[in-house]
């Protein structure tokens, strides 16, 4: 038995998945008819289930998957970056989290725009912190074209 581990997978093109892996079985996950896909920290294919220890889940997963398919649903089934960021922040389905007794919480996270490989990293809890671009997937694609400024389309 394992806890989820959820890999998320998306190209420029919007075409997405979700890896389910433990090391008994592996699964793949493709949107749903809402015409999007979220992953926390547990398995939601039904031929996961059985291979999953429900005891090792962290608490909050399904309340996460529920806040931010709620919040994703009540915004058409479309995201961009300025709500990501509002779901990253959001404390009241523990999507940012800070449980201070045992010092446990959000401690980074990062917003990918495949389309534009735009890549934004905020250390620290992110309803306090500032992200900022990181560049490195954009130079690595621009030194395999050659150095061109021109990205990859």
């Amino acid at each position: 038995f394992s806890t989820g581990n959820n890999y998320l997978l998306v190209d420029e093109s919007g075409d997405m998945a979700v890896v389910e892996a433990s090391p008994q079985k592996v699964r793949l996950r493709r949107e749903s008819e809402r015409g999007f896909l979220v992953a926390t920290n547990h398995f939601m294919h039904p031929e996961m289930k059985d291979v999953e220890n429900v005891k090792e889940r962290p608490p909050s997963s399904v309340r996460r998957y529920e806040r931010i398919t709620e919040i994703i649903s009540l915004n058409g089934g479309r995201i961009d970056i300025q709500l990501a960021k509002e779901i990253l922040a959001d404390h009241k389905g523990s999507v940012c989290s800070h449980i201070k007794p045992i010092r446990f919480g959000t401690l980074w996270s990062f917003i990918a725009s495949p389309s534009d490989k735009t890549v934004l990293i905020a250390p620290g809890h992110p309803c306090r912190a500032h992200y900022k671009e990181d560049r490195r997937l954009k130079q690595m694609l621009i030194r395999k074209r050659g150095g061109t400024t021109k990205l990859m389309s």
